[in-house]
């Protein structure tokens, strides 16, 4: 998981001046590189983007947040997750399971927080049927074996399968 943070905050890091929309408009103040954690199957990770501010309206957007799909602090697919988890066995349980299945530490009272906060959003999305993705973000996959490990003899000593 850590190493899988990591990866993904490299990946993000300059990830603002990427987007079209992370152009200051007219009457909006820049702030860039505000900083932000935010939960995903990783765990937490830390996230440094730019902050557009209107004062006359006093509204504010962040580009980033928007295009990775942000939804009060957490990403789309640990909100998948622990909504479905949620919805077949309870927050507490849901929260037990996804420690046990996934790794992934978040208490049942967060979870209630998420279904509460993404759903009626969801719901509406549903209902003017928003729910396609255009341009969907491309997946990277990431594998690890352990096939290639150098093991010295003395590591060895005991294991009937490799001993001569």
């Amino acid at each position: 998981m850590k190493d899988g943070r990591q990866l993904l905050e490299n990946l993000l890091k300059d990830a603002s001046q990427e987007l079209p929309q992370a152009v200051s408009q007219p009457g909006e103040k820049h702030h860039p590189d505000r900083s932000k954690s935010f939960d995903c199957l990783f765990g937490t990770v830390q996230l440094k983007r730019d902050y557009f501010y209107r004062p006359l309206e006093n509204t504010g957007r962040v580009p980033l947040d928007e295009a990775l799909g942000l939804i009060d602090g957490s990403s789309p697919g640990l909100i998948r997750l622990a909504s479905r988890a949620a919805a077949r066995s309870g927050y507490e349980a849901a929260s037990q399971d996804l420690a046990a299945y996934a790794g992934i530490r978040i208490e049942g009272r967060q979870i209630q927080r998420i279904v509460q906060y993404s759903g009626p959003l969801i719901a509406q999305e549903l209902k003017q049927g928003r729910c396609h993705v255009e341009h969907p973000m491309p997946i990277m996959y990431v594998e690890v074996d352990g096939t290639g490990v150098p093991m010295v003899p003395q590591e060895l000593v005991g294991d009937d399968a490799h001993e001569n």
